[in-house]
């Protein structure tokens, strides 16, 4: 067992990170409320308790410590300087080293979770005065957007606002002002005074501290949305990051185990999964379920269904719960006409009612996910009530994205959003109009061209799977193949194209072109003339989603060249399948991209490794949890480690995978020789038959919970 994982997690990061944040610490796993820097020259955080979806969302409220004090040695009332020398980011915890400008009081914060439902947030404060004690009254001020009210209860405070209430608690008494606003407040802050009104938008905390020189005090306040209690016993600091570090460890060490061969993938890998429970939600209806990504998108997106899958289907917290409970949800909205919505909010009454309006598909990977599901869970009766959804969505995309079109035995998209590449240059014309081309009516992209053929087979997999005829869904799947390597394949440029609506094929190697190769779709003679252009793809800092030097890229604009986890993904899965000796240096460049920041983003400059933007300008979004951050990373890493997770049929390799769970039974492979001694625990199951793959092929093994068996290659 590992017990210094989480201290090793620890990543420094300086006020200019932009982009709502990277870094946050939740009171509980199952909450949307997290608490995060300012990113101002204060000791501050922001407070947001939203469960909406959304670019730049207003925080509930804005706490900072010591703003002023008073006497002022500069007799004016002016905010409180501080600099931070060091500032670091750990699971459940945000560490910085401070001193002030104007004050001679210098030490070390955290804020962080000791206990479960409330935040520690303490100061290990060092005076440092000559030959002169500081005494000083200290005023902390807590801001909001919206008035609210404050009952003061001992070393408690009760804030209320209308929609929620929240607690805070301090050591020593403190005295408390209530101000409508900023005006009232310094006024009577200059006179070293404080009062309150009925309501308000500012509240004072007002503490007096002497200190001799160089002495050392610790000030602490406890903070919790539950109650008074929990607020309390957080300002108990012992051991305050042994706590939090045991909590971590103790889950790190439950997960799969891959054979790590450096600290660098190491800290990657468990910081993928850091990403993955940060983004736990406890929904009120839907119980257990992981968000897309905290800060911003709220929900399940459509496109992001495989990754969800490859996370939990190795989360021993949630094994496979919540990729089944997704796959229901987006099941059941379907509409009548076949329509599967495109994305579902935590805060939709109706889940998926807001986007089931509309017509967006987003790249629809539902059935061979279902078929990994089946294979890591072995439960038929999901995979059965799935497929008649499947087929009636199947039909849909058939009518609306070809047959009203050109009828290719292809798919069309009508946006670009329907891909979830959302602003690749390829797609361009479809979306907006390219540089005097108005906006076409659709194209067909290599993307849906895979996508389909992709679909039909995994239909045929569902159908032999529930004991039905599969010949008609593999015999589909053989045209779409013939069609895409007919219409699509540019022979010139060796990579496959979009057609447009006016029968031009423009091909631009990029991501567009990666699921070809990923779904075995190109034809064999000519995966070999696709490796040049694949090898333009990878960059110092990950996978490019579009090569350098094709029309319309830029190197930092989104899907137009920057680096996407899911190019990662799709680019290890081809790197292992057809281009072997390009496999280090695209992991190494996957590596240190994720190395750039704390937390995992969406996109990458992947020559400088800088983060990029969309296409409306703001920087992209930190702390995304499956379809374009930590699930398509961590399926990186174990793509490169030998688990094909773009695969369907879930054939485990022997080596060099330590430990991971398949169908209900959690495994360990041990090497001996040329033999394999593999254990199994039971996690849902006792005992199921798993099939292994090495060198001389597969073969399938009856594992039983608690016994050993030995396996020779």
């Amino acid at each position: 067992m590992n017990k210094r994982i989480w201290q090793k997690m620890g990543e420094e990061f300086d006020n200019n990170i932009p982009r709502l944040t990277a870094m946050y610490v939740k009171e509980e796993d199952g909450t949307q409320a997290f608490a995060y820097p300012t990113g101002e020259s204060k000791l501050g955080y922001n407070f947001d308790f939203s469960i909406k979806t959304g670019y730049d969302l207003v925080p509930k409220f804005k706490f900072d410590f010591a703003v002023y004090e008073y006497p002022s040695i500069m007799g004016i009332l002016g905010p409180n300087r501080a600099l931070f020398k060091k500032q670091t980011y750990y699971p459940s915890m945000i560490k910085r080293e401070f001193e002030y400008t104007n004050l001679p009081l210098m030490g070390t914060e955290r804020l962080g979770r000791v206990y479960d439902k409330s935040l520690t947030w303490s100061f290990d404060v060092t005076c440092r005065t000559e030959g002169k004690v500081f005494d000083k009254n200290i005023f902390s001020v807590l801001s909001a957007e919206e008035e609210f009210t404050v009952k003061q209860k001992d070393n408690g405070l009760l804030l209320t606002f209308d929609d929620m209430t929240y607690h805070i608690a301090f050591q020593d008494n403190i005295s408390i002002g209530l101000y409508t606003n900023e005006v009232l407040m310094k006024e009577d802050l200059k006179q070293n005074k404080v009062s309150t009104a009925e309501s308000g938008r500012y509240l004072v905390m007002m503490q007096h501290i002497t200190l001799k020189p160089m002495e050392q005090t610790e000030i602490v306040i406890g903070l919790s949305a539950t109650d008074i209690k929990h607020a309390k016993k957080a300002l108990n600091t012992k051991d305050f990051e042994k706590r939090i570090a045991k909590v971590w460890n103790d889950w790190f060490n439950s997960l799969p185990v891959v054979s790590l061969d450096n600290k660098k993938e190491e800290k990657v890998y468990y910081k993928c999964w850091t990403v993955v429970k940060n983004n736990y939600y406890d929904h009120p209806e839907w119980g257990h379920s992981i968000t897309e990504a905290l800060p911003v998108y709220k929900g399940i997106w459509q496109w992001a269904i495989p990754s969800v899958e490859w996370h939990s289907e190795q989360n021993t917290e949630y094994t496979s719960e919540w990729i089944k409970k997704a796959m229901d949800m987006m099941m059941d909205s379907q509409r009548q006409d076949g329509y599967i919505t495109h994305a579902i909010y935590i805060d939709e009454k109706v889940p998926g009612e807001r986007w089931g309006r509309g017509s967006t598909i987003q790249t629809p990977h539902f059935p061979w996910t279902a078929v990994r599901y089946y294979h890591a869970t072995g439960d038929l009766e999901s995979l059965r009530r799935w497929f008649g959804p499947l087929k009636k969505y199947y039909e849909y995309i058939n009518y609306s994205r070809d047959e009203v079109f050109r009828n290719l035995h292809l798919w069309a998209i009508t946006t670009s959003y329907d891909t979830g590449l959302d602003t690749t240059s390829a797609f361009q014309r479809v979306t907006y109009g390219e540089e005097g081309i108005p906006k076409e009516k659709y194209c067909y992209p290599a993307i849906f061209g895979a996508e389909r053929y992709r679909y039909e087979l995994a239909l045929a997999e569902m159908a032999k799977l529930l004991g039905e005829d599969p010949e008609t869904y593999r015999s589909e799947a053989k045209k779409t193949k013939k069609a895409m390597n007919r219409y699509l394949w540019d022979d010139e440029k060796k990579w496959f194209g979009v057609l447009h609506e006016d029968g031009e094929l423009d091909t631009r190697v990029g991501v567009d072109g990666l699921f070809s190769l990923v779904y075995d779709v190109v034809d064999q003679d000519r995966i070999q003339d696709m490796k040049p252009n694949f090898e333009r793809l990878i960059g110092p800092y990950g996978i490019r989603t579009v090569a350098e030097g094709e029309k319309g890229f830029r190197e930092d604009v989104y899907w137009r060249g920057p680096c996407w986890p899911k190019a990662c993904s799709l680019g290890m899965h081809i790197c292992k399948k057809h281009y072997p000796d390009l496999a280090e240096k695209a992991y190494d460049a996957v590596i240190k991209m994720c190395l750039s920041y704390p937390s995992i983003w969406e996109c990458y400059n992947v020559r400088t490794g800088e983060l990029a933007r969309s296409d409306h300008g703001f920087v992209c979004t930190p702390g995304v949890s499956s379809n374009v951050g930590a699930g398509d990373i961590m399926g990186t890493l174990f793509e490169y480690r030998g688990l094909a997770m773009y695969d369907m049929d879930m054939a485990i390799p022997l080596v060099p995978m330590e430990r991971f769970h398949h169908k209900g039974l959690r495994i360990s492979v041990t090497p001996s020789e040329d033999k394999w001694e593999i254990f199994a625990q039971a996690a849902e199951k006792e005992s199921a038959e798993v099939e292994f793959k090495g060198e001389n092929g597969k073969q399938k093994v009856l594992l039983t919970s608690g016994e050993t068996v030995t396996v020779s290659d």
